[in-house]
C-alpha cells in the first residue's frame, strides 16, 4: 500500500509489476482448476490493465486512506512529500493509460 508513494517512479513501476504477475498468475490457476476467477484480475496480463489498475489503486485505495493518515501525522508528508510523491506517480500511470489507449487504437485504425 506504500508503493504509490516511491518518490522514483520506476522503482513504484517494477514493485507494480511484480504484484501484477502474481495477480495475474493468481487469476490464470483460478480459471486452470475451474474456480470462480477474480474478475478484477482478467486483464492483469495487459499493460492497459496494469496502468489502469495502477491509477484506481491509487485514486480508491491508496489516496483516501493516506489522506486520513497524513491528517493525523502531517510530519510524514513534510518530512518524506508523500503527496507529491503520490500525486506525480498517479500523473504517471494516468498518462501510460492515455498513451496504451491512443496506441490500441491507432492499432484498430490500421485493421
Amino acid at each position: 500500500i506504500s508503493n504509490p508513494l516511491i518518490p522514483d517512479f520506476e522503482l513504484c513501476k517494477n514493485w507494480a509489476v511484480r504484484i501484477m504477475k502474481e495477480f495475474a498468475s493468481q487469476y490464470a490457476a483460478e480459471v486452470e482448476k475451474g474456480l470462480p476467477p477474480t474478475k478484477m484480475w482478467s486483464n492483469a496480463h495487459t499493460e492497459l490493465g496494469l496502468y489502469q489498475s495502477q491509477v484506481n489503486f491509487i485514486t480508491f485505495i491508496v489516496g483516501p486512506m493516506w489522506t486520513v493518515i497524513l491528517e493525523l501525522f502531517p510530519e510524514f508528508n513534510t518530512q518524506a512529500q508523500l503527496v507529491d510523491a503520490l500525486n506525480n506517480n498517479k500523473a504517471q500511470w494516468s498518462k501510460l493509460v492515455e498513451e496504451t489507449k491512443a496506441k490500441e487504437k491507432e492499432g484498430e485504425k490500421d485493421n
